[in-house]
């Protein structure tokens, strides 16, 4: 039972840690590189990041080699940085 606790705990912290970060975000307190590296790939970030056009999609297709889905991203100008996701 108490381990059940401390998981609901842990996943509201974690919840809030990630509205905080996307908040800041949009008020543009917080820069694309200083979200922390655990929540930076967290799909309601990067949803996030593209809405407020700090992230954008371009090649996106299956690499059939590595038999991977991929989406290639550029950030805005202010980060001049090409980054390949893979899914």
């Amino acid at each position: 039972m108490t381990k059940d606790v401390s998981k609901k705990n842990d996943k509201k912290d974690a919840t809030q840690k990630i509205e905080g970060i996307i908040c800041r975000l949009k008020s543009k307190r917080l820069q694309m590189p200083d979200v922390p590296e655990e929540f930076r790939m967290h799909p309601d970030i990067l949803r996030a990041e593209r809405k407020l056009e700090i992230r954008k999609s371009g090649h996106r297709g299956f690499d059939v080699i590595r038999q991977l889905f991929f989406v290639e991203e550029t950030m805005n100008e202010q980060i001049p940085k090409n980054i390949q996701t893979f899914l």
